[in-house]
């Protein structure tokens, strides 16, 4: 009686648990993954990209069932502005906020409060609004019965960051003085992010980015207790992993082979566009002319292959913990209901035009990786696994917003559809994996855009990306009825060659001409055709459609405006003559450039901030400034 009594509760608990993994399985809603890494150039996870330099076996197996979106842009490439947009879904010009600056005097105790309603995320100092209540986490929560895990590095709300970023930003049209002959410039950054080796821990025990993996291997047991529930869940860890400066270890150090790795090559500095020399000066890439050591040091090629050397590593241990959540995926059983997606905030310029960092229009900067890996497709097909799909159409992180959405089954009507900027991806991904061109893929638009307006550059930048039929072909003249005629014989599905094309706007349009690239044939984006008469009747469409998007010169004249006015607050809060001291202090990223001439730097200063008139000042592109011909008319 015993034995049958244990038999028939041991079948029982079977039965049970089957039943209980059946119903789990029969979920509505799928469980999402959303993973952010930092700072990943778009390219880096292209197969064969630099042959195959970076080891990515479990990125390669999302792709292998999944979707690899090979044209995908962040629409603000810096962190906070661009992780607003993400989980906003709107454009960066489309994020109105109230900035709140505060500040306590030490010996008064008295605390001044000035606030300034901006229309957008222009920097790193501004973000999403702190009462904002539509983020794709909390939609999926209140709406549809999630439950949400939001982790590491977050990075959307307004008012973060350091003072040297807003104070940075704010002053990018003031003409400080700088001398490239002596000293590095006028630097906003330190030396860690572009001018040393980078940092190689030994052995591999310990990671340079173990408060990632702390933060992965807590969320991995929330994950664990959720799956006692029959509420779908939904992960974002956003990883601080690739963001410079350039660290790793021994171990994910040797797994690039540095015979693999291709080193930019650096035009003469007098060659460079002037607002990349701007940049590069900015980000401390400019070593003293006339120091033959440190030109030497910084010039070497050794170095350049060693830091990127050193940020591939770092992508691969970003792959090592994308490979530790799908393995806790399998273990509580819920890979055919979850669906991953994975993506960075940002690129970075990994060396490319003598520059780190982002913020940059180049690809290397503002294109990002994306890959989404639907469990339920090869669940519901009956195959282990279906080929990968690549696609080319341009897309843009807001896109994930109203992707979420549809894949979790969200209904218009519970989320602020029509306020959104982005457009689903599910119809890239589910068009029976081969057609790009069908009527459901044509409905959305066929190019993407990005801006930008802080620190590190020296004007506000607007650009698009655009798929179009290529000029080079020999029945295309570039005029408008041999475009539009090749685009649609594309669409007709007849064979036309066509080239993704970036278009690039600084300021108002006219302070500095515009830089036109094809990067199907030009990927390091080395050559500007704007003034190449040939291309003159794409550039004007390419600029029409963007100005369909976003009035770029009003945004950059409301950017400088702006500028201005924040930092006469924080003049006003900070008090004088607290704020000459406070600029000028210890700590902040300028402090060394600001000592090469004082004087000069507060001088410059106030012009600015005391100019009735908020103006777009155009890159500098002297090694010397105020240059000797502007000194010698002024005295």
């Amino acid at each position: 009686m015993k034995t049958f009594l244990l038999f028939a509760m041991a079948l029982f608990t079977v039965f049970y648990t089957a039943e209980a993994s059946s119903d789990k399985t029969k979920r509505k809603r799928p469980n999402i993954v959303l993973l952010v890494c930092e700072s990943t150039d778009g390219r880096t996870w292209r197969e064969g990209y630099q042959n195959n330099v970076i080891p990515l076996p479990n990125l390669r197996s999302l792709e292998e069932g999944g979707n690899a979106f090979h044209c995908h842009y962040s629409n603000t490439p810096v962190c906070c502005p661009s992780r607003a947009t993400l989980w906003s879904g709107r454009h960066a010009h489309k994020i109105p906020h109230i900035q709140r600056q505060s500040y306590t005097n030490k010996t008064t105790g008295e605390t001044k409060i000035k606030q300034l309603a901006v229309d957008g995320v222009w920097n790193n100092f501004e973000g999403l609004p702190h009462d904002f209540d539509e983020r794709i986490d909390q939609v999926l929560q209140r709406k549809a019965g999630y439950a949400t895990s939001m982790s590491g590095k977050l990075d959307f709300t307004t008012g973060g960051h350091s003072e040297n970023v807003k104070l940075s930003a704010w002053t990018m049209y003031t003409r400080f003085p700088y001398n490239l002959h002596t000293t590095k410039g006028w630097a906003d950054e330190p030396p860690n992010i572009c001018a040393d080796n980078g940092t190689v821990l030994p052995g591999s025990q310990r990671s340079a980015h173990q408060d990632d993996w702390n933060t992965l291997h807590d969320t991995v047991n929330w994950m664990k207790q959720q799956n006692t529930t029959d509420n779908p869940f939904f992960v974002y860890q956003g990883m601080n992993i690739v963001h410079p400066s350039y660290r790793t270890n021994e171990y994910y150090y040797n797994q690039i082979n540095p015979n693999k790795i291709q080193i930019p090559e650096w035009p003469p500095l007098e060659d460079l566009h002037p607002c990349d020399f701007q940049s590069s000066m900015l980000k401390g890439c400019v070593p003293p002319l006339d120091n033959a050591t440190a030109r030497e040091y910084f010039y070497s090629r050794y170095r350049r292959r060693n830091i990127r050397r050193i940020y591939y590593a770092m992508i691969a241990e970003f792959d090592a913990m994308v490979g530790a959540y799908m393995q806790a995926i399998r273990d509580i059983g819920e890979w055919d209901n979850t669906i991953f997606i994975v993506t960075s905030d940002h690129g970075d310029l990994q060396m490319e035009h003598q520059q780190s960092y982002k913020m940059s229009p180049y690809d290397a900067s503002v294109s990002v990786p994306l890959i989404i890996h639907d469990g339920r497709v090869s669940k519901d097909t009956g195959k282990k696994t279906r080929r990968k799909r690549v696609i080319d159409k341009p897309t843009q992180l807001i896109d994930l917003y109203p992707t979420i959405m549809e894949l979790a089954e969200v209904s218009h009507m519970d989320y602020p559809f029509d306020m959104l900027d982005g457009h689903s991806l599910v119809p890239l991904m589910t068009d029976n994996g081969e057609n790009q061109k069908s009527v459901a893929n044509v409905t959305r638009p066929d190019f993407v855009v990005s801006q930008f307006h802080g620190d590190n550059v020296a004007m506000s930048w607007f650009l698009i990306i655009r798929r179009m039929p290529c000029i080079s072909n020999n029945n295309n003249t570039g005029n408008r009825h041999d475009i539009e005629s090749e685009e649609r014989r594309h669409l007709s599905n007849t064979r036309t060659k066509m080239c993704t094309m970036k278009l690039v706007a600084y300021g108002t349009g006219v302070e500095i001409g515009h830089q036109l690239f094809d990067v199907t044939h030009d990927p390091h984006e080395m050559t500007n055709l704007a003034s190449n008469q040939t291309y003159l009747p794409m550039m004007t469409w390419l600029e029409h459609t963007l100005r369909s998007v976003v009035d770029y010169p009003r945004v950059a004249l409301n950017v400088a405006r702006y500028n201005q006015q924040s930092m006469k607050h924080w003049m006003e809060v900070t008090g004088d003559p607290e704020w000459r001291t406070a600029i000028h202090s210890k700590g902040l990223r300028w402090d060394e450039a600001f000592d090469y001439d004082v004087e000069g730097s507060f001088k410059a200063l106030e012009d600015w901030v005391n100019d009735g008139s908020a103006k777009i000042l155009s890159c500098r592109s002297d090694l010397v400034w105020p240059p000797p011909s502007l000194n010698e008319v002024q005295q």
